[in-house]
């Protein structure tokens, strides 16, 4: 691990065991912390992105506006916590947009 910044492929292994495990992350997100429900890392111009679910966020409306894009540049102190979270019903495993190229995504158990 570097001086209070990971490497990007750090980063990535722990994203991939917490989508893949569908576990809660921890981490400094641009200065402030977050806990996220972890659903797919893609591409978008050219940067990594997050695509998750913040429980802790508070929203006027519906648990949508919670789900947002996190660019991984803005991340640090990444960790995989114990406690589980399973994929939101309205997540498309398609869910990016334009194009995006998906490198990462939840399995949502659909037709099982």
């Amino acid at each position: 691990m570097q001086n209070g910044s990971q490497a990007q492929t750090e980063k990535l292994k722990l994203l991939g065991e917490a989508i893949s495990r569908r576990q809660i992350i921890e981490a400094s997100f641009n200065g402030g912390f977050l806990r996220l429900a972890p659903h797919q890392v893609f591409v978008r111009r050219e940067a990594l992105y997050l695509a998750a679910f913040n429980g802790e966020k508070s929203c006027r409306y519906d648990e949508e506006s919670a789900f947002g894009g996190y660019n991984l540049a803005g991340f640090s102190g990444v960790s995989v916590t114990d406690q589980t979270s399973e994929p939101l019903s309205y997540f498309d495993q398609a869910g990016t947009r334009l194009g995006d190229p998906v490198l990462l995504t939840i399995e949502t158990d659909v037709g099982s």
